[in-house]
Parts: structure tokens; sequence; C-alpha cells
């Protein structure tokens, strides 16, 4: 029995340079949501950083967001550097002599579906 396949080498052509084009387009998609993620968690922690409260004045100016990732992943991790850093479960999640004020998990719901299309349009865009 013998099967012939008219176009796999098109196919194949077409499908040498994604790997690399993928996820070039992929870390790309992934910091884009995490400069929103960490602007939006910035502008949700304005109204409860008042000037009185200066353990939490500090913090917007704190959050920030670090990419990594190598050949098989890309991450971006996003939370507050330096003191701040202790600061964010504190206020994300409250205390028991504090009240919650999410302002992280509610921007990365908000930019959820912003993500998913800009990770459909990558694999789109390295197929081509």
């Amino acid at each position: 029995m013998q099967i012939k396949v008219r176009g796999l080498q098109a196919v194949v052509k077409r499908l040498e340079g994604v790997d690399p084009l993928m996820r070039e387009n992929l870390r790309k998609a992934v910091e884009i949501t995490a400069r929103h993620i960490k602007d939006d968690a910035k502008a949700n922690l304005k109204p409860i950083a008042t000037p009185g409260v200066s353990h939490i004045k500090h913090l917007p100016a704190a959050i920030k967001y670090q990419m990594e990732g190598n050949r098989y992943y890309v991450a971006a991790k996003i939370g507050a550097k330096g003191k701040q850093a202790r600061l964010i479960g504190v206020i994300e999640y409250g205390s028991p002599t504090s009240a919650p004020h999410p302002f992280l998990m509610p921007a990365a719901l908000f930019n959820r579906a912003d993500f998913l299309k800009g990770v459909r349009q990558a694999v789109k865009d390295s197929i081509k």
C-alpha cells in the first residue's frame, strides 16, 4: 500500500519557523498583558493609598512585573519589589484587623479576555 500526500512539503515548510516565531509572539502577548495588569493594579490601589496610610502609599510605585522563560515556556511574575512585597497579601486578602482591598486579582481578571485574544493572535501570526 502506498499513500501520497500532496502539499505536505508546503505545510512542513510553513511550520519550520513556527517554534521560534511563536515563542517570541507568545512572549510579547504575556509581556503586554503583564504590563496591563501591573498598570491596572496600581490604578486599583490609588483610592486606598491615601497619604494618611503610610504603609500603603508607597505600594503602587513598588508594583512591578518580571519576565521569565526559556525555550520551553514564558511567564511573567507580577508583584511588589522591596519592603512593600510583604504587604501584598495583607492588602489583597485582609488580615484579622484589616479589611481586604483586592487590587491585583481584579486587575488579572479584567485582562483575562485580552490575554486570550493576544495568545490566539500570537499563534495565528506564527503559522502564516
